[in-house]
């Protein structure tokens, strides 16, 4: 029993403390509330409280029917029917509130969820290992593993990746990562996911220029046809002050020249309206975007999204 009125009295807590604007509390005027005393008590505490059980204060007026300098309540009793089958013809009184306002609020979505048909038509894909730029898959598997999860570990490793730091200590914290991630049985080379970091960072260099600054997981924030949409850009890789290339992370299960193919669903090209959202917030900060690439390191391939 009395754990039954220690849960009651935690309900009654939290019904109590959620109500915003007006709190409605039904019951018997001639029998006190000790329950609700207590826990009023506990919200307000060293007010005395103590509860009116006669009806004098029911007249529809605020009242501190808890004692002096507590929160006024306004009470109006309504009689009830004491015949079931007899028409309902109950009184409603309102406190009067401010008018709930008529602007919807933005929802907010993720930059993968942006769609435009139209730009995914036009897009083409172009893989630039074809370009004279072989990426060895240098990634692999161990164990059998959730690609969305393993994807997440690998992504998390290239945001933490620092070319500047010692290579010995990039190890260290990629192995760090895949013992969080609890992967140790799949993913057993560390050094393997750095070397394809440094692969990639390589790439980037001699395609389009060293780079002066590395921004990892850029905050992204838009407000995008009555949408709100946030999320972060995985790799910009900046040749100057004022220009840059983009480059997103994806983990593709089984992806092969399929991800070039229109006609598949595994099309690349489906990440463009992405890209371009990214692409036009860069711009308009003063970026001149060279390329905007995609990155799939368990495939050890880059692919250049045209349109």
């Amino acid at each position: 029993m009395d754990a039954q009125i220690k849960e009651g009295r935690r309900l009654l807590y939290v019904g109590v403390t959620r109500a915003r604007d007006i709190l409605v509390e039904v019951g018997q005027h001639g029998k006190a509330c000790t329950l609700l005393t207590n826990v009023l008590c506990g919200i307000y505490p060293g007010q005395g409280w103590e509860a009116k059980t006669d009806k004098s204060w029911a007249d529809g007026t605020f009242q501190e029917i808890w004692g002096p300098g507590t929160p006024k309540f306004f009470y109006k009793e309504i009689a009830g029917e004491d015949a079931p089958n007899a028409p309902a013809a109950p009184t409603y009184n309102f406190l009067k509130t401010k008018p709930e306002s008529t602007v919807t609020e933005a929802k907010t979505v993720y930059p993968s969820s942006i769609s435009d048909d139209l730009l995914v038509k036009n897009t083409t894909t172009t893989c630039l290992n074809d370009d004279g730029h072989p990426f060895p898959q240098l990634i692999t598997k161990a164990a059998p593993a959730k690609d969305n999860e393993i994807g997440t570990c690998i992504h998390n490793i290239f945001a933490s990746f620092d070319p500047e730091s010692p290579r010995t200590e990039m190890v260290r914290m990629a192995a760090d990562t895949i013992e969080r991630h609890g992967f140790k049985a799949v993913l057993t080379s560390p050094d393997a996911i750095i070397s394809s970091i440094e692969t990639l960072c390589k790439f980037l260099a001699k395609s389009y220029g060293k780079a002066v600054k590395i921004d990892h997981e850029l905050p992204f924030r838009e407000l995008r046809n009555g949408q709100m949409t946030i999320g972060s850009i995985d790799l910009v890789w900046y040749t100057a002050s004022d220009e840059c290339v983009l480059v997103d992370f994806k983990n593709i299960p089984n992806a092969g020249r399929n991800v070039l193919d229109p006609a598949d669903k595994s099309f690349l090209g489906h990440y463009a309206p992405q890209q371009r959202a990214y692409s036009d917030a860069l711009t308009r900060g003063g970026l001149f975007v060279k390329a905007c690439l995609i990155y799939l390191p368990m495939q050890g391939k880059v692919i250049r999204l045209n349109n």
